[in-house]
């Protein structure tokens, strides 16, 4: 289901910002005016990505300094790491977020 994205939510163009939406707990980006997002937990460190920082389309993990695509969740150097990413739109001169129920139905 799409989500609307408060504007108070999105970062600066290239930051990163720890948001919980839904009580997703993701990581936003803004990258060439366009939003990002990933889930905010390192699948190597489970630190908050977004507490780390942008270099490029990469955010940069704060624990270990892993940096993983804002674009497709990937790490930058090939370990075989991953993070998940969601959709974004803009649509109704407003950002949203597709975000899917839990495991227990909850949003």
């Amino acid at each position: 289901m799409w989500h609307t994205i408060p504007i108070d939510k999105i970062p600066e163009e290239g930051k990163v910002k720890r948001v919980i939406m839904n009580g997703h707990k993701l990581c936003f980006a803004t990258i060439n005016g366009f939003v990002y997002v990933l889930k905010d937990s390192c699948p190597h460190a489970l630190a908050s990505l977004g507490r780390g920082h942008l270099e490029g389309d990469y955010v940069v993990c704060p624990a270990h300094r892993l940096k993983f695509s804002m674009v497709t969740g990937k790490d930058k150097d090939g370990i075989g790491y991953e993070c998940t990413i969601y959709e974004t739109r803009f649509k109704d001169n407003a950002w949203q977020i597709k975000l899917s129920k839990d495991k227990f139905g909850f949003w």
